[in-house]
């Protein structure tokens, strides 16, 4: 994903995975292995049970939190 956004420097905030399963229920997960390069931030997500529990449409967002 793109470092800087509304030139804001992306690498300072905290990046975390919310996502909705196929029940419905919705969690948080931290991405692992966390790279920035000069302009791109690349990182994985260890999907787990909680995301694949059940059959269907997994729906997740990446959202970040911080102070400019």
């Amino acid at each position: 994903m793109p470092r800087f956004y509304d030139g804001i420097d992306l690498t300072n905030m905290t990046i975390q995975i919310h996502f909705v399963n196929a029940n419905n229920d919705d969690f948080i997960a931290n991405p692992v292995n966390v790279e920035a390069s000069e302009n791109h931030i690349r990182f994985g997500w260890l999907v787990d049970e909680r995301a694949t529990v059940a059959a269907g449409k997994l729906q997740f967002e990446i959202k970040i939190f911080g102070v400019t």
